[in-house]
């Protein structure tokens, strides 16, 4: 049962990844001279995804902290968690925000690319301090 936290946020994480390759496209092209198709609805999909993930996860990882130490902020890696839940949040409503009104924009993607490459950041740095909770409580 304590796998599913890790498990869940590494899937999360590759999920955000692709999301950010097909981003890149679109970036490429609105901020970069660049030709290229966005595959909008897949990246969509994937974002969301990513995003619901990383959210099941900071509940599932607060309660394993719960259980665990008795405090579900306790350690560095849930107060990072709790630098990380906005940014999501906000990555994912950006995202959905533009979705549903479509329109040419520049600043609004790149606000969202920002959010969301910040999330990426926080995820990276959760994943080397996870794994060191994973040594040190799962397979001590």
């Amino acid at each position: 049962m304590l796998w599913i936290h890790p498990a869940i946020q590494v899937l999360a994480t590759l999920l955000a990844l692709a999301a950010l390759r097909l981003g890149l496209k679109r970036f490429t092209a609105l901020h970069l001279g660049g030709r290229a198709l966005f595959p909008w609805r897949t990246h969509v999909r994937l974002g969301l995804a990513a995003a619901s993930l990383w959210l099941m996860g900071f509940v599932g990882g607060s309660m394993m902290a719960r259980w665990l130490f008795g405090q579900a902020f306790a350690t560095p890696h849930g107060r990072l968690a709790l630098v990380m839940l906005p940014l999501v949040l906000a990555g994912a409503g950006t995202g959905l925000y533009m979705h549903r009104n479509r329109a040419r924009r520049r600043t609004l993607p790149l606000v969202h690319a920002a959010l969301n490459l910040a999330a990426l950041a926080c995820a990276a740095v959760l994943a080397a301090s996870g794994s060191a909770l994973v040594r040190a409580n799962l397979l001590g």
